[in-house]
């Protein structure tokens, strides 16, 4: 039971991982796309 719990929980982890690197991705290309037009935020 405790192993299941473990690999669904790395699972997880691993997921979360992909979403934060394609979202730093995203990040990146856009700031590099707008460049000194005026950056939001």
């Amino acid at each position: 039971r405790q192993e299941l719990e473990l690999i669904e929980a790395n699972n997880k982890m691993k997921v979360i991982d992909d979403n934060l690197v394609s979202i730093e991705k995203e990040y990146s290309a856009t700031k590099a796309g707008e460049g000194s037009q005026g950056a939001q935020g």
